[in-house]
């Protein structure tokens, strides 16, 4: 195809999250469309709904500009994210998000985020859990939770109570022993649940 990567990204920007997203991918794969624009065949039988990928659109808040590389992710070939990249000339950020998404999620996280320990999960993946939820879900074959979506998507994580001047005070010195340490006392606190406070942190030194 001729067409540039910025007009070709343009288009699939609109494709993405514009509706009978299962039968357009169909098309393109059938008409090898999908192929000329992108240099590679998408995969219409693992493509959401209408009604699941409109919640996925809904419950994605400041997240939605992404909401096309979701589906993107879902419709590739694993491990395309480099290829499309370039083919789509794709911000840096696009970028970024594509190339987490290609990766997916381990079937540890993808538990821990669809159970009542989300919020430990959710901690370490930061504003890509949402995004990394829908796509594994879609993978996995599996509907869309919505609402657990949308709690990934409007969750504030809690403030770590340690910092390394807190560490300093109480003699560790400066340098990687206190970066292991930080690391050790953060995992420590998450797996509470948030509920250890600074003082029970730094008695575990």
């Amino acid at each position: 195809t001729g067409l540039s990567g910025e007009r070709v990204a343009n288009e699939m920007r609109r494709i993405m999250v514009g509706g009978r997203l299962k039968g357009v991918v169909g098309l393109m794969q059938d008409s090898k469309i999908d192929q000329a624009a992108l240099g590679l065949s998408l995969d219409p039988s693992r493509v959401a709904n209408d009604d699941d990928i409109g919640s996925m659109i809904a419950g994605l808040g400041a997240n939605v500009d992404f909401a096309w590389l979701v589906n993107l992710a879902v419709a590739m070939p694993s491990g395309s994210a480099a290829l499309l990249a370039e083919r789509l000339r794709l911000s840096r950020a696009e970028e970024r998000c594509l190339t987490r998404l290609d990766l997916g999620l381990g079937t540890e996280d993808m538990t821990m985020l669809s159970g009542a320990r989300w919020r430990q999960s959710a901690y370490y993946l930061g504003d890509m859990a949402a995004l990394l939820f829908a796509v594994q879900s879609w993978r996995n074959g599996h509907a869309l939770d919505a609402s657990r979506l949308a709690e990934l998507t409007f969750w504030a994580p809690p403030r770590n109570p340690i910092c390394g001047a807190d560490l300093l005070s109480h003699g560790v010195d400066n340098g990687p022993v206190c970066g292991e340490i930080l690391i050790k006392l953060q995992k420590l606190w998450v797996a509470s649940g948030f509920t250890l406070g600074k003082y029970d942190l730094l008695a575990k030194i």
